[in-house]
């Protein structure tokens, strides 16, 4: 027997193969159903001739496993065709020998493993008969061969094959089988290869669960307390500036304030608002400076967000009502207004004239 190494391009490790010859090959015919055809050079098959071959298992070695069988192939040459068709292999069931097997003592037959068309003479056939040789490495005194004979759906099929006999043209049939080898040693690891491109986004996930309500926060500082909103309409009179100043009750500070003209129509346009904001000479006070552009006078609005004061604030002191606010000339008028709750609004009041040369006589 001929053992050869096979390497196989793919993820299973070394493999090696061998390859068994007959040991034993005839061929017998129901036309002479005591002659023996043992010695002759060719096997024929076809009219219910049928080609018996065996192969000696116990040349593989011993305690083989049948499991590492990858493949296990009849080879059989053709030397002539007489009639192309079809041969089916067969295993042989009981004992014979090449020198005394006639067909009124021939052994018995199988039903079919394989199958090959054969249609052309000096060409090899091969039949897969894996599985019937790994039935025999398991049980090597069960291995009585393969019978060849015409196959079932060509019966008409009349072929001869070279025995191990024939000295003319040397094809003596063989099983070639593969086995896979134990695994090698791990190799070294490759250099790392290029990082690939970025894969799609994949689609966003469940929303998760609710979590678990967090502890409460400490409490905040304070904040305002006893809010009011003053709100004042009044007018200034064309071509003119004003000084608008909203005091919240006594007690109570200005947190914020609002100045402007009363409506959003063309008038508005009118009313220039030069400064809101709270006076800095009255803690209580939110001021509004407005100059009307205009020659008739503008309804305006002013007002003033107001709180109590803390315990501990210190008030500024208010101005005198005498206390002319900066930029309007000494001809400025005071008109005060007071709401029932204590409110109180001042407005100056000047010619725009009047206040533009009082302005240069500083300058």
């Amino acid at each position: 027997m001929k053992f050869y190494p096979v390497l196989l391009l793919s993820t299973l490790p070394l493999c090696f193969g061998g390859q068994l010859p007959t040991t034993a090959d005839a061929h017998i015919s129901p036309s002479a159903v005591a002659m023996n055809f043992g010695a002759l050079p060719t096997l024929s098959i076809g009219g219910g001739a049928q080609a018996l071959l065996q192969f000696d298992m116990t040349s593989l070695p011993p305690g083989i496993d049948p499991n590492i069988v990858l493949k296990a192939t009849l080879v059989v040459y053709v030397n002539r065709v007489a009639a192309q068709g079809q041969i089916d292999a067969a295993p042989v069931l009981s004992p014979w020998m090449e020198s005394a097997v006639t067909e009124s003592t021939k052994p018995s037959i199988g039903n079919t493993i394989a199958t090959a068309n054969v249609a052309t003479a000096n060409t090899y056939l091969q039949f897969d008969i894996t599985a019937q040789v790994k039935s025999w490495i398991a049980s090597p005194s069960s291995a009585y061969g393969v019978a060849l004979r015409a196959g079932v759906s060509a019966p008409a099929t009349s072929v001869f094959l070279d025995s191990k006999e024939n000295i003319s043209t040397s094809h003596p049939s063989f099983l070639n089988i593969v086995f896979q080898g134990p695994a090698g040693p791990q190799g070294l690891q490759g250099a790392q290869g290029a990082q690939g491109v970025q894969g799609v986004r994949g689609a966003t996930g469940a929303q998760g669960p609710v979590g678990p309500q967090g502890p409460t926060g400490g409490q905040g500082p304070a904040g305002p307390v006893d809010l009011r909103w003053f709100l004042v309409t009044d007018i200034v009179e064309g071509d003119s500036y004003a000084w608008f100043n909203d005091s919240c009750p006594v007690g109570s500070v200005a947190i914020s304030g609002a100045c402007g003209h009363r409506d959003s129509n063309s008038a508005s346009k009118d009313i220039v608002l030069n400064y809101s904001g709270p006076n800095a000479a009255n803690s209580r006070q939110w001021s509004c400076f407005f100059e009307n552009k205009s020659g008739s006078s503008r309804t305006i609005r002013s007002g003033v967000l107001c709180t109590t004061a803390p315990a501990s604030y210190t008030f500024s002191v208010a101005a005198a009502p005498s206390d002319i606010p900066v930029g309007l000339p000494p001809s400025a008028e005071l008109k005060t207004l007071r709401a029932p709750d204590g409110g109180e609004a001042r407005h100056w009041t000047a010619p725009r004239k009047a206040t533009m040369q009082e302005v240069r006589r500083d300058k």
